[in-house]
């Protein structure tokens, strides 16, 4: 359901600004409805006394912040009109999902929204689905406006969001266009001050961009659906990204590792100084000390034996000294101030944010109006933000040293092409009213610490680039040593002194990569004698290319000019959610669940990239390419190679850059360009078509890595190769002459996650096992029934017996997934499936042994097993995860066993510590369990929860199986083995539920303030005890909104458990005769409340000694810890078993007198009928005389009183429900200014004045 409220409040001699807002319901039956702030003396949707502008933007979340901007703006300026501010929430227009004809030419699939006919690309639009309402709305408001204001984002969407709100709203109303980079009282008042009107040529490389994207994934993504496997997509610039990664991962996969030797030596001068250095040469000749050196025949390649050797001679040499000492100051400049790709590679290097995260938080931070526009290419500052800058860094260091950029790199970029969508100034905090910036820690705390984070780095960022350069003095000394031989080796020392810190003051020292800087140098001179004081000879290994990082695949794609700011988030977003990257989890980490949930065509992508053991479960690690990747990118390469060429692409972004700028701007110029990639012999279309009709789907789906290329004979073919279907990843035989269907074999998960260990002898492997049933690994010592090894999609396991008579059994993690190859000959030719694994033919037979015995603790037995969720250990009903340091389930011994059983428990570790206390037994084919809740021990059968008697508090698993199940039939309403259901049962009797008990002031209070509480801490102690003080400092006025909520609340409660005492007891009357069991009894005579239960001994203890153990910070289970080791250690518990029973005495006695009029039969029912009747017929009596029997309205009260008949359901035209209408209510109420308040108060204290004669 969608609701649209508009509220405007308004005097007669003060200007007003009011704006409406569409919300939506969120999921959980939320829902945000935000009102405007405003001056009232009506109740009127909108009085026409005023002309009014209408200003639109793109997000609901501006429109608070930017109406009270104008708000101020017309007060000040006395202007003789109005501002309306309304959100057309995004895109309300985009190319139809629905083909525009059946004549497509020759082009192989029909492309929805475009007119292919005549290669005329004419784009078809649509209203948004969702969007119809949202549309009227605008159209209603601008009809009455005198002039409409489009103030979208100042790019190439916004500026098409902003044409396509000209095509659909009024034409008779004069539309102008306002753009600004940051939500502040000057830009806004700039921007309105001097509108525009809508580009064209932004909004013709807008709509090319999207004509392009269509084409591009209505022609590529089908054949990928029909060759491959559904689910897989294609897009323009996604694919680009995806090559990008396999090229990476193929270098990775074809990269044999170097080994070198370098050398480092530690020299003492006469003070005992230390001096480290490194070997640069051996007389004349340099030494190769990393990778890169390697490629240089010219040096000299150090190996470790060698090195060893010379390291032992050359510490008898006769002499060292300095030979040469060279000092230097260095300089490094500022960084500048944030573009789109530097912020998201900054975000992700120094606070650990996916480029998602990132854009989301900076959306937040500009909508907030703290910083400026966050999808900008530019680095420019304008000359006020220079200004605030200096004046900033003179306040915070006490620099009075501006550094202004040159306007150089600007220019440049201006005149580039690449850069034309820019919003023309770089990513900063935005300036306030007061002519500054917010400073860091003076943010609102509703911010979430992602903002504030992303916040502060901006800030830093933005003084450093203007503050001066970082100023070290570089000190270089060269070591020589002259052998007895004669040879002359040379050692490089370097070091660093800071004399001026600069712009590091502010942003952190920058990594210079300087792997030779070993900090400040001693005082030391040229012929300076030294002494070798340790030389050590290292090996080193040259490492693959590194995978890309959200951060560096940023950087790559800007440096390629693929891609744009708005873009780079949702292409990495795209390249996860289609599994076409990933983040796999290290073969010793506990399987993760995914955090995203994927439906729809997503299920199949992900599960041909080999499911979450390949996406990591939504981690954020390295961008690994899965074997769907390669398998899409190797068919694009070689059929459709333009659409995987960052330089085709990167002149294709260029040429709609030239669109944007004007430089091409006939239709005829337009249509050209996109011939020239969708038409044609060599044009997408064409190249896409051979692919269907040459392509077959074994070929298609073939994974040609670098580590499987093998020729078999003079054909030179792979007799067995890696395919990626629907289903996932296997390795298939090649059928013998067609007559044979192909043997198959499935791929395990970790395998698809990490492709290093696929070579040709473990797919052959893999499949001569299941060509075979299983590998045989012998008999059972025991029993004689087979073993076989045996794998499936989800990776290696056991099985006992043959397939009659057999049951199956999982390996440890390691061994399952089959990750764990390292140590694998990828040449040897006869190896089977067990030899991969590491498992001997023992261990099986202790695998499928299992449970195994390991001790017993207090004559308890600690088992050891495999779980769904790896090794763990059992000790009484508690299970304890068993980590691979402490050993193998097969190995571990009792010290280890106890040792990890009694830290598991105490810790906090073990299944116990997590729900369950103790399995009683099972009934209907499920366990009945004592569960640990945040409110105390309960019983647990199914989905069903029960309370635990009191008298088994102490010892949970003695409670009796028999009374348990009542307790468990008694609370799910059924009988043994049946449904459960959402009414009470009986025999032959079914009561409606009961209405839930209403919420008090405070716990409204609660609900309204925990999420705003819930962002600053994540205790649940501390969360309540925030709550409390935020409670005790709410001033009477305010709280005045909750204690309105909570009277109506009750008034609501007290009509709906008067009808349901009415229905109950109807429903008595007509059983005929049947005697209501206890829990109907219970439910009808509550409402009495009956005498409160007597407290134990143990509780009497805890009510007097907890203020003296709740002292500040301590968590509640701590203190409950700790009450109970006070109790077990008081020996003299008399005075509160006195207590005790004293209580008892006055429950027995209170019972006594609440029972007199209550008995079975007859004279019950007829006393509960006549109190329900009574209730019933006074509840609606104290619910409209409530307020004026207790007390005087208050201000807020009759502010509800006017303003509640205006909460009418626009879709439905009804009322909104009472709660629904008080929350919406609230919200206007605190959006009121001084005089609306000042009106009620007012209005009050003359009611309360009257209310007093009255009374008398």
């Amino acid at each position: 359901m969608m609701i649209h409220t508009a509220v405007m409040v308004a005097s007669f001699h003060q200007p007003r600004i009011f704006f409406a807002r569409t919300a939506y319901r969120l999921p959980g039956n939320a829902v945000t409805i935000l009102f405007a702030n405003a001056r009232k003396s009506s109740t009127s949707v909108r009085t026409k006394e005023r002309p009014y502008r209408l200003l639109i933007v793109e997000s609901p979340s501006k429109c608070n912040t930017i109406a009270k901007i104008l708000s101020k703006y017309v007060e000040d300026k006395g202007l003789p009109f109005d501002y309306q501010v309304l959100s057309c929430m995004g895109h309300i227009r985009d190319l139809s999902q629905k083909k525009v004809n059946d004549d497509q030419g020759d082009f192989p699939y029909p492309v929805a929204g475009v007119d292919l006919r005549n290669a005329a690309y004419l784009p078809s639009y649509v209203l948004i689905p969702g969007k119809e309402k949202i549309v009227s709305q605008l159209r209603s408001a601008a009809s009455s406006a005198e002039r409409v204001l489009l103030a979208t984002d100042p790019d190439r969407e916004g500026e098409a969001m902003a044409w396509h709100l000209t095509q659909v709203l009024d034409p008779n109303v004069q539309m102008e266009r306002v753009t600004f980079t940051e939500i502040t009282p000057t830009a806004i008042s700039a921007a309105v001050e001097k509108p525009t009107n809508v580009n064209p040529h932004l909004v013709r490389a807008q709509e090319t961009r999207r004509i392009l994207d269509r084409l591009a994934g209505f022609t590529v993504s089908p054949v990928l659906w029909k060759k491959i496997a559904p689910g897989l997509s294609a897009g323009r610039v996604q694919s680009v990204g995806m090559a990008l990664t396999v090229q990476r991962e193929r270098e990775r996969l074809m990269f044999q590792s170097v080994d070198y030797a370098s050398i480092s030596g530690v020299f003492i001068d006469e003070s005992q100084n230390q001096i480290n250095a490194k070997l640069v040469s051996i007389g004349e000749t340099p030494v190769a000390n990393s990778a890169k050196d390697l490629e240089n025949e010219s040096r000299i390649h150090l190996h470790i034996d060698n090195a060893s050797n010379w390291v032992h001679e050359w510490m008898d040499a006769s002499e060292w000294a300095v030979k040469t000492v060279e000092s230097r100051p260095r300089q490094t400049s500022p960084p500048e101030p944030y573009k789109t790709s530097t912020l998201q590679q900054d975000a992700v290097r120094r606070l650990g944010l996916s480029v998602q995260q990132t854009m989301r938080a900076a959306q937040r931070l500009y909508e907030q109006g703290l910083i400026s526009y966050m999808r900008t290419d530019s680095a420019h500052l304008s000359d006020d933000v220079e200004s605030v800058i200096r004046e900033t860094v003179i306040n915070e260091f006490g620099i009075d040293q501006h550094v202004s950029r040159s306007d150089k790199a600007a220019k440049k970029k201006k005149k580039d092409s690449k850069f034309a969508q820019e919003a023309h100034e770089a990513i900063r905090p935005a300036i306030q009213p007061d002519g500054r910036f917010i400073a860091p820690d003076l943010l609102d705390l509703s911010l979430s610490e992602v903002e504030r984070s992303l916040y502060q780095v901006i800030y830093r960022r933005t003084l450093a680039c203007r503050m001066p350069p970082l100023i070290t003095n570089q000190t270089t000394a060269i070591i020589e040593g002259i052998m007895e031989d004669g040879l002359i080796v040379n050692f490089r020392a370097s070091g660093s002194v800071v004399l001026d810190p600069g712009f590091t003051r502010a942003y952190g020292r920058v990594d210079d990569n300087n792997d030779d800087d070993d900090g400040q140098l001693p005082p030391i001179q040229r012929g300076q004698k030294i002494q070798a004081h340790n030389l050590t000879a290292v090996n080193h290994q040259t490492q693959p290319p590194p995978r890309y990082t959200e951060a560096s695949f940023v950087k790559e794609l800007e440096a390629l000019g693929v891609g744009r700011p708005s873009t780079y988030a949702s292409t990495i977003q795209i390249l996860r959610d289609r599994a076409y990257v990933g983040s796999p989890a290290s073969s010793s980490s506990p399987p993760r669940n995914s955090r995203k949930v994927v439906s729809g065509p997503a299920i199949s992508a992900v599960r041909a990239a080999g499911g979450d053991e390949f996406t990591g479960g939504g981690a954020r690690g390295p961008m690994v390419p899965s074997l769907t990747a390669f398998i899409v990118c190797t068919l694009l390469e070689k059929h459709c190679p333009s659409y995987v060429d960052p330089d085709f692409t990167a002149r294709m972004e260029e040429r709609l850059d030239q669109i944007a700028s004007g430089e091409i701007d006939s239709e005829e110029d337009r249509k050209q360009y996109l011939n020239e990639f969708y038409a044609g012999d060599n044009g997408l279309a064409a190249q896409v078509k051979r692919i269907d009709e040459t392509v077959t789907a074994d070929d298609a789906r073939r994974a040609r890595l670098p580590n499987l290329l093998v020729d078999n004979g003079e054909q030179g073919t792979e007799d067995v190769g890696l395919f990626v279907g629907p289903w996932g990843p296997y390795v298939q035989l090649a059928s013998q002459n067609g007559s044979d269907k192909p043997s198959s074999a499935p791929l395990p998960a970790g395998m698809a996650a990490d492709l290093s260990t696929i070579t040709p002898s473990v797919l052959k492997a893999l499949l001569s096992a299941r060509q075979g049933g299983g590998l045989l690994l012998g008999n059972h010592p025991d029993n004689g029934k087979p073993i076989y090894l045996k794998t499936g999609r989800f990776g290696a396991y056991l099985q006992l017996g043959d397939d009659e008579d057999s049951s199956t059994h999982s390996l440890p993690r390691q061994k399952a997934i089959m990750r764990d190859l390292d140590d694998l000959n990828p040449d040897a030719e006869d190896m089977d499936l067990s030899q991969m694994l590491g498992l001997t033919f023992e261990e099986a037979v202790g695998y499928v042994s299992l449970p195994r015995t390991v001790c017993t603790l207090e004559d308890l037995p600690i088992t050891a097993s495999i779980g769904p969720y790896g090794p763990y250990l059992k000790y009484n009903n508690s299970f304890v995860s068993l980590d691979p340091k402490d050993g193998d389930v097969l190995s571990v011994d009792t010290d280890v066993a106890i040792r990890v059983v009694t830290d598991g428990i105490i810790n906090g570790k073990s299944k116990s510590s997590r729900g369950v206390i103790a399995e009683l037994g099972e009934k209907d084919g499920h366990v009945v369990a004592v569960k640990k809740g945040r409110y105390g021990n309960y019983l647990n059968w199914k989905k069903v929860n029960a309370k635990l008697p009191a008298e088994y508090a102490g010892n949970p698993s003695g409670i009796p199986l028999d009374l348990a199940w009542d307790l468990i039939k008694e609370k799910d309403g059924t009988s043994a083995g049946g449904k459960s259901s959402k009414v009470s049962k009986t025999k032959g009797i079914v009561l409606p539920t009961a209405p839930k008990r209403p919420l008090s002031a405070y716990l409204h209070f609660c609900a309204a303030k925990r999420r705003e509480v819930t962002e600053t801490t994540a205790k649940l102690g501390e969360i309540s005890k925030k709550l409390a003080k935020l409670w005790a400092e709410l001033g009477d006025s305010d709280r005045e909104i909750y204690l309105e909520l909570a009277a109506t609340a009750k008034e609501e409660y007290i009509q709906a458990r008067a009808r349901w005492e009415q229905d109950c007891q109807k429903i008595l009357n007509e059983s005929k005769g049947s005697q209501p069991t206890r829990r109907m009894t219970m439910s009808l005579t509550k409402i009495n409340e009956g005498p409160k239960r007597p407290l134990s001994a143990y509780l009497h203890f805890c009510a007097a000694k907890r203020p003296e153990v709740a002292t500040e910070g301590r968590k509640l289970g701590d203190i409950s810890k700790e009450l109970a080791r006070l109790w077990a250690v008081t020996p003299d518990r008399s005075e509160y078993e006195k207590l005790a029973e004293e209580d008892k005495k006055r429950y027995d006695r209170e019972m006594q007198q609440h029972s007199q009029g209550n008995r079975s039969g007859t004279g019950e029912r007829t006393a509960l009928q006549q109190e329900v009747h009574s209730k019933s017929a006074t509840a609606e009596e104290f619910a409209n005389n409530k307020i004026a029997t207790v007390r005087s309205p208050s201000a807020y009260m009759l502010f509800c009183k006017e303003v509640r008949p205006q909460m009418i359901d626009e879709k439905t035209g009804e009322k909104l429900p009472f709660g629904e209408a008080s929350k919406r209510i609230a919200t206007m109420w605190k959006e009121c200014d001084a005089d609306v308040r000042q009106r009620f108060e007012k209005m009050a204290a003359e009611e309360k004045e009257r209310m007093l004669v009255v009374n008398g």
